[in-house]
Parts: C-alpha cells; sequence; structure tokens
C-alpha cells in the first residue's frame, strides 16, 4: 500500500494517497522498529497531505510524534547508521521544519532544519549536494530568526 500511495501522491490523488498511506502506517506502527523507514515514509505522505489540505497543526503533531519514535529507535544502536535511516530522519526534518515555518514556529523549524542538515551530513559527508541544501535550509532558518 506505501508503494501506491507513494504513486497517488505524486499523481496528485491526494485522498487515494491519503488512504493507502494511512492504512500502510496503521499496520507497520505496532512493528515500527523494525521497518523504521517505511513507518517514516508512510507519516511523510499522511502530514504532506494534511499540510496541503490546511491542516498545517495536525501534520506538526504527527512529525513530532514519528520524530520521537525515531529518536528512539536510533538510540538502539552504538555505531553507524545506515545512510538510509540518515535519510529518512532527514525528510523527517525537513518537512517538520517547513510546517513549522508554515505555522510561524521560527525556533521549531530551525531545530528541524538543523536535525535535517545533520542526518543529510552523517549520511553523506560535508561536501554532498544534499548536505550543501541541507545546510542552506539550516542557514535560511537561522536568516528568518535574524542570527
Amino acid at each position: 500500500n506505501l508503494g501506491l500511495a507513494e504513486i497517488a501522491q505524486s499523481n496528485g490523488q491526494k485522498v487515494e494517497a491519503f488512504n493507502l498511506a494511512t492504512e500502510a502506517e496503521r499496520y507497520i506502527k505496532p512493528v515500527r522498529d523494525a521497518h523504521h523507514n517505511r513507518y517514516l515514509q508512510s507519516v511523510l505522505i499522511i502530514a504532506t497531505i494534511m499540510a496541503e489540505d490546511g491542516k498545517p497543526s495536525l501534520a506538526a503533531d504527527t512529525l513530532d510524534e514519528a520524530k520521537i519514535s525515531s529518536d528512539r529507535y536510533i538510540k538502539q544502536f552504538s555505531g553507524p547508521l545506515n545512510p538510509s535511516i540518515h535519510m529518512a530522519r532527514s525528510n523527517l526534518g525537513y518537512s517538520l521544519g517547513q510546517i513549522q515555518l508554515r505555522l510561524g514556529n521560527l525556533e521549531e523549524s530551525m531545530l528541524a532544519n538543523r536535525a535535517m542538515w545533520e542526518s543529510r551530513r552523517e549520511a553523506f559527508g560535508e561536501n554532498n549536494a544534499d548536505t550543501i541544501a541541507g545546510r542552506y535550509q539550516y542557514a535560511l532558518s537561522l536568516l528568518r530568526m535574524g542570527r
């Protein structure tokens, strides 16, 4: 269902994408530690559609819950994480940063953008294009705060 949700979302079929992602999240959530990236992927689709439909506060709450779950998940590991985990967390941070910005929560947006940049740096190194784009987003959030 998650793959179908992504296809529906990319085709602009928001209702179908939301329903499919919600169904996938419902099945994955009880075992989310075993399927961390898929769980985050389902939540990102759900939250993106919520924000697009004028429910950014609900979207932010949904992403905050996923971030708490993801933070708990990565604490299990003592060594380096798989780059795919960093990218899933990067996507979460980016989405949360954008939604918090939309809500006018500049501090929360900045923190999410910093987490996104740090995830990309861990996954790809300092000079990767994705890392540089993340650093740019983080810098913009600092600029918005007058820092």
